[in-house]
């Protein structure tokens, strides 16, 4: 009989330990879930659509008085969706593959782009930088300021959703 209770003694004991240090690595594995994912706020849906540049910096941009000769403004699309930013550089279409957080903006690589000789291509090779260097943006109404790690901004108009 005392072997029979040394033995289911030993049993508990062992199943004690075993569900404690069950419960401590799944607590454990909470924390440590915690501590690497970072919380993030979902990213608006303003943010997808077709954006069209409006200031530099502070100063109105009318592409048509940089170039000398009538051009279509530049253009921003965003598709959260498929992870891409696309649009129209005022000289060439470009596309690439960007992420999103709620507060930023991260193209992957630099853009490609058809390949349309323009005069003066100091604009556009400019643009496709800022676009590499965004540091974060913010949307008012059908607004929206993209900021440059440099302190640079671009502004944009909301043209469309998608």
């Amino acid at each position: 009989m005392i072997a029979f209770d040394m033995s289911l003694k030993f049993s508990l004991v062992l199943i004690s330990i075993f569900l404690v240090g069950c419960h401590s690595g799944k607590h454990k594995i909470s924390e440590t879930l915690l501590e690497d994912d970072k919380y993030e706020e979902p990213v608006s849906q303003e943010l997808d659509g077709l954006w069209e540049l409006i200031r530099v910096n502070d100063t109105t941009f009318k592409l048509s008085a940089f170039y000398g000769f009538e051009a279509r403004q530049p253009t921003l699309k965003i598709d959260r969706k498929t992870e891409q930013l696309s649009g129209f550089s005022g000289c060439n279409d470009y596309s690439g593959p960007a992420s999103f957080t709620s507060d930023k903006i991260t193209l992957l690589e630099p853009v490609t782009a058809t390949e349309i000789g323009c005069e003066n291509n100091v604009w556009e090779t400019d643009f496709f930088r800022r676009l590499l260097d965004i540091s974060g943006f913010k949307i008012s109404n059908d607004t929206m300021e993209v900021l440059g790690n440099d302190g640079r901004k671009l502004t944009f108009k909301k043209l469309e959703n998608e």
